[in-house]
């Protein structure tokens, strides 16, 4: 996997580009700079050899990211633990969730949302400033996401993402 700070740096080339095409592709790798921090996270949290650290991408989808995102963010209206199964929230288990890792999941979900524009919306004009925009965003989700990694909330992130809907109570 190519670290987040290889794809920060070339998010920063390109976004210095002269070209529609040049802004498209960094907005789309600042995205992926924080999604591959991710995906390495939740790696090392099921402490998985480099095998099958390369199968992760295809076990953990943008749609899941995009969703929990969805879920802690100070936008949202519940309580993100809602959704999980009642008796980890009955019995402690669940941690409070942090500010940094709601305003983190604000940023992902910002960032998916351009990169899904920047990839697939041709009727799109990028311009410099959306390219630098989400990389300032990128970068500053790696800065939040550095504070929480190692916390039960980020743990708890990180088990959303690899097992998603699964998680839910059946």
């Amino acid at each position: 996997m190519i670290s987040t700070e290889e794809l920060l740096l070339v998010a920063t080339d390109l976004a210095a580009g002269s070209t529609d095409a040049h802004w498209r592709r960094s907005i789309s790798t600042a995205y992926y700079a924080v999604f591959q921090m991710l995906l390495s996270d939740v790696g090392e949290l099921i402490a998985c050899g480099q095998y099958m650290k390369k199968r992760l991408p295809r076990v953990v989808d943008h749609k899941t990211l995009k969703n929990i995102a969805i879920a802690i963010s100070p936008e949202s209206k519940k309580d993100p633990r809602a959704s999980l199964p009642e008796h980890l929230f009955e019995k402690g288990v669940l941690p409070e969730v942090a500010p940094e890792l709601r305003e983190m999941a604000t940023l992902v979900r910002g960032l998916y949302e351009a990169r899904q524009k920047a990839d697939y919306d041709s009727g799109w004009v990028a311009q410099p400033k959306d390219a630098l925009e989400k990389l300032k965003n990128a970068k500053i989700a790696v800065g939040l996401w550095s504070k929480v990694r190692e916390t039960e909330a980020g743990r708890v992130f990180l088990t959303g993402l690899l097992l998603g809907e699964k998680l839910k109570a059946r």
